[in-house]
């Protein structure tokens, strides 16, 4: 960018800014738009200025909505004519299908042209215009308009008036410019986009000599044999392929109206490949296959059991399932820490209760808790017995502990008292009972020895 400065009239020498900030740069001494925060300024070979302000861009959204709305209407439209296209393809009375396909689509044409022409978005669309001989002529007037935002781009007016309809002297200036030129000057019109315009020109031909038909086209706006054919085939292809598959959809909708609940639950879950499958067995089939998956399932299916309520994972779901597990796990730990605490507790009494009824019993104290639980898992009258005979047996060798004279008749270093030392030494070292020290001497070399001796006396 090239800024010029004067200090004063008639100062032409060039001066270097140095540390400055440009806030605004226009084309014009005073600018008249106060409120545009960016312009953008046309190069050396654009037509206009082109600025744009808030209000622009608020204008451009509401246009924005405006045609979605226009969409809206042109999709409803699209259906009505597939539906009607879908219906002549489909019905075995229409004889001259092409015909009537014609028919159907010249009537929607003029729906659609209707509808557009009506839409208060292309209205404001038009109000873009190219000035041609004094009058404004909006971007439906040309057959070619790759920016209708950038009227200098516009080609091939077809109409006389502004936004009239179009003439036969203006659109035959227009077909010359397509063919060999007009007056020498042939236009320039991109190839992709030279179908859409010949297209656009033939129908403002025919709506400009109506007196005319098809038969009638210049040349360069008739469609060759070939291209014709290739339309029509490919029209009919496309039709064909729709109904194809509007008749897959409704086989697929009576398919799923013929199944059962289960049927379609078990449905749902298959794979593309499966649900394929399915759809080809026959009533039998399916019925068998659902019910066999229904016991697999049920086979498989994960319970618990809450409060004597037993629980299925298929029921609750994975995730409910998940956390009723998590707590019935807990449960269970508590209540097997509270049972083994109360069997600890039983059985810790029931020792307590051997020991005191048999002390000089030999055996453990586990071993004669056992013998007390069977004996009191026994009748009444059979545990009295039980009870009674085995407090003989303990004070039976309760007495045979003693030795003979105890009381100060038998020797202090007979057997009968080194026997007795032993065992007390031995349960005062082992922290046992008396009792189960002295059957741990008698095992002993020397205790046996001993014993031997106190039965020789």
């Amino acid at each position: 960018m090239r800024i010029s400065i004067r200090k004063k009239d008639g100062d032409k020498k060039r001066h270097m800014l140095k540390d400055i900030t440009v806030r605004e740069v226009s084309s014009v001494g005073r600018g008249a738009n106060e409120g545009a925060v960016v312009t953008l300024l046309k190069t050396a070979d654009a037509e206009e200025v082109t600025k744009r302000s808030f209000n622009d861009a608020m204008r451009d959204m509401g246009m924005s909505e405006k045609l979605m709305e226009l969409m809206g209407e042109m999709f409803k439209m699209n259906r009505a004519l597939r539906d009607s296209l879908h219906s002549i393809v489909s019905s075995p009375e229409v004889k001259d299908k092409k015909a009537a396909i014609r028919e159907s689509i010249a009537q929607f044409a003029q729906a659609m042209e209707s509808v557009v022409s009506d839409t208060d978005v292309i209205k404001e669309i038009q109000k873009a215009a190219k000035t041609e001989g004094g009058k404004k002529f909006p971007a439906g007037d040309y057959a070619h308009v790759p920016n209708p935002d950038k009227p200098s781009t516009w080609k091939l007016r077809l109409t006389s008036e502004p936004g009239g309809s179009p003439d036969p002297r203006i659109v035959g200036m227009a077909v010359a410019a397509l063919g060999e030129g007009f007056r020498g000057n042939k236009v320039g019109i991109p190839a992709k986009d030279r179908a859409k315009v010949v297209a656009r020109v033939r129908a403002a031909w025919l709506k400009a000599n109506k007196n005319k038909g098809e038969k009638d086209l210049p040349a360069t706006l008739k469609k060759s044999e070939e291209e014709e054919n290739n339309m029509d085939k490919e029209a009919m292809d496309k039709l064909q392929k729709s109904h194809e598959e509007l008749q897959a959809k409704l086989a697929k909708t009576e398919f799923l109206a013929s199944l059962n609940d289960a049927e379609k639950a078990h449905y749902a879950e298959l794979s593309k490949e499966d649900k394929e499958a399915f759809e080809k067995m026959d009533a039998d089939g399916r019925k068998t296959t659902v019910e066999a998956a229904i016991e697999k399932a049920a086979a498989d299916d994960e319970t618990i059991v809450s409060d004597g309520v037993t629980i299925k994972k298929s029921e609750v779901g994975p995730g409910v399932f998940a956390f009723m597990k998590a707590q019935q796990t807990k449960t269970d730990a508590a209540v097997a820490k509270a049972d083994k605490l109360e069997t600890d507790a039983v059985q810790k009494g029931l020792e307590d209760e051997a020991e005191k009824l048999w002390p000089n019993t030999a055996g453990s104290a586990a071993e004669k808790a056992t013998m007390l639980k069977s004996i009191k898992a026994l009748p009444k009258d059979a545990q009295d017995a039980q009870l009674k005979m085995m407090k003989a047996a303990d004070e039976a060798m309760a007495k045979s502990f003693k030795e003979e004279g105890q009381g100060g008749s038998t020797d202090a270093n007979s057997a009968t008292e080194k026997l007795e030392k032993l065992a007390k030494a031995h349960a005062e070292k082992n922290s046992v009972t008396f009792e189960k020290a002295y059957t741990a001497v008698l095992d002993t070399e020397e205790g046996s020895k001993l014993y031997d001796e106190s039965l020789a006396k």
